[in-house]
């Protein structure tokens, strides 16, 4: 039967614990002190407390499962004191105004602290970048950055620079696991391309080299006035239309190139021979250091190790030099023995590269503009230096028939000019030059003036081009002949004499029946 838990009748544990009681409690994580409490004194007992260690002197262990206990409450800067997160981040800062390099991409560690939402960045030092390092942000909350917005792989905007989080720590990993966030895989932040380029100038690979066994002083005396000749062909960017020639001299004394342009006659191009001094050529001018002020310095052999040698020069291979590209069409005796003792080559036929000739485009002759004669017109336009148009004038013509006129009598026609029905007119033709004049004798009381109404000059047939014109000759005029000129048709009714004696002479080039209509006005 278990002794009741009566006065006297309990066996009392020995007292182990003979400190003084605590003058300050935990209240709401504070440190406060006990109300009756003060230094020096013993402090009041609470009633609580007496109660509660009546109970358990009377009950024993079964107060623990009889009294529920509770947690004290803690506030969150106490809960999460010291708890920070870590994250790694990078942005890119354009650099404006360098003409070698065009941003550079700045690295930093960020630090969130839970306890009160702040947060601090800081860039890690580089050496000899430049820039000054240490805090970008000072602890400070910032507007729309949450503990739960962050993760590997966002971005976040921090006083306008936007900053990309691409790695953190495990301790981070956890507590953003703990809270339900699935954590990014962390990424490879790019390369700086200003730390890369200042590795050759910070850390430079020096390293021994052995000297090179090659006699230069032997290749001097034994290839001294040694020249390898290449006949090529190369394109011009003015004119892609066809090809230039040129030619290429390989001096085997200091592997030296000189390009020799083959200028041809007429071929438009100032006549300078050298198109490229003597110098050694590179294989690729381009590949140089970044680090190289190629805006103040010239490349050396320091910077180009890499040239062209005759094993690049073959019949129908085609060479780069300088950003030109020369192809290799013949090559002279001596090139061809040194070629083939040195390099076994033993097919030497030439590519023919020549280029038809294209056809003479024939000139275009611009139309008469009414100064001047046609055939000065013409004449200035066919030859670099014009001479006096000949015309239809001649020494023996003039010598033939100087002094000499045919006058003929002629109405205009009726059907075409029926207001000038009964005048008369009188059509001079001078046979020394081919000139025709237009002459109305005037008629009493006729209203009509009369006089010359066109003076001595040539006549354009009817019909003819008038860039190239062809002018009224003898045959002409005749009896019963309509004569156009200048618009005006005239029917030749009579003659003179003189007019009859030389188509009696010179018969030919009149139409038939010419000569007895004109026989027929003297009968």
């Amino acid at each position: 039967m278990p002794i009741p838990f009566l006065g006297g009748g309990v066996n009392q544990e020995p007292k182990e614990h003979y400190g003084r009681k605590a003058t300050f409690i935990e209240t709401n994580g504070y440190s406060v002190p006990k109300p009756g409490s003060s230094a020096g004194e013993d402090p009041a007992v609470d009633a609580a407390e007496l109660g509660l260690a009546t109970l358990r002197m009377t009950y024993g262990d079964r107060l623990n499962s009889d009294v529920k206990k509770t947690q004290p409450f803690r506030p969150d800067f106490v809960k999460l004191d010291k708890q920070v997160l870590f994250f790694k981040a990078f942005m890119k800062q354009t650099v404006h105004e360098s003409s070698t390099e065009r941003f550079r991409v700045r690295y930093f560690n960020m630090y969130y602290y839970l306890e009160d939402d702040t947060i601090a960045i800081a860039e890690p030092e580089i050496e000899n970048s430049g820039m000054p390092h240490g805090p970008f942000v000072k602890r400070a909350k910032l507007d729309g950055v949450h503990w739960t917005k962050l993760n590997v792989g966002e971005n976040i905007t921090v006083n306008a620079k936007v900053l990309r989080l691409y790695d953190t720590n495990s301790s981070t990993s956890k507590f953003l696991q703990s809270e339900g966030i699935v954590v990014g895989q962390p990424e490879t932040p790019p390369v700086d391309p200003y730390t890369e380029s200042r590795k050759v100038s910070d850390h430079p690979n020096i390293h021994h080299e052995t000297p090179s066994d090659f006699d230069r002083l032997k290749q001097f005396l034994v290839l001294d006035r040694k020249v390898l000749r290449f006949n090529a062909t190369w394109e011009d960017p003015n004119t892609p239309e066809r090809r230039l020639k040129a030619e290429v001299f390989y001096f085997l004394v200091d592997d030296s190139v000189e390009v020799r342009e083959i200028h041809e006659k007429n071929d438009g191009r100032d006549p300078f021979p050298v198109l490229l001094r003597r110098q050694k050529v590179p294989r690729n001018h381009r590949s140089v250091p970044l680090d190289f002020p190629s805006g103040v310095l010239e490349l050396s052999d320091v910077e180009l190790r890499d040239f062209v040698n005759p094993a690049d020069f073959a019949i129908g291979k085609e060479v780069g030099i300088f950003g030109r590209t020369f192809f290799v069409y013949d090559m002279d005796e001596f090139t061809r023995n040194f070629y083939s003792r040195n390099f076994g080559v033993t097919d030497f036929t030439p590519v023919d590269v020549s280029e038809p000739l294209g056809q003479a485009r024939e000139p275009e002759i611009p139309p008469y503009t009414g100064l001047g004669s046609p055939e000065d017109s013409w004449l200035s336009c066919v030859m670099i230096d014009p001479k006096a148009p000949a015309g239809q004038k001649s020494l023996l013509q003039l010598l033939k028939h100087d002094n000499k006129v045919l006058r003929f009598v002629s109405t205009l026609d009726p059907k075409l000019h029926p207001d000038d029905e009964g005048r008369t007119f009188i059509l001079s033709f001078r046979l020394a030059d081919d000139y025709v004049s237009v002459f109305e004798p005037p008629v009493q009381n006729s209203g009509i003036q009369g006089g010359t109404l066109l003076s001595y000059q040539l006549v354009n047939a009817k019909g003819c081009n008038p860039d190239k014109p062809v002018y009224l000759k003898p045959t002409d005029f005749y009896v019963g002949a309509q004569v156009e000129i200048f618009s005006r048709v005239y029917n030749i009714s009579g003659c003179d004499r003189a007019v009859l004696n030389f188509m009696e002479a010179n018969p030919q080039g009149y139409p038939a029946g010419a000569l007895e209509a004109t026989r027929s006005v003297f009968e």
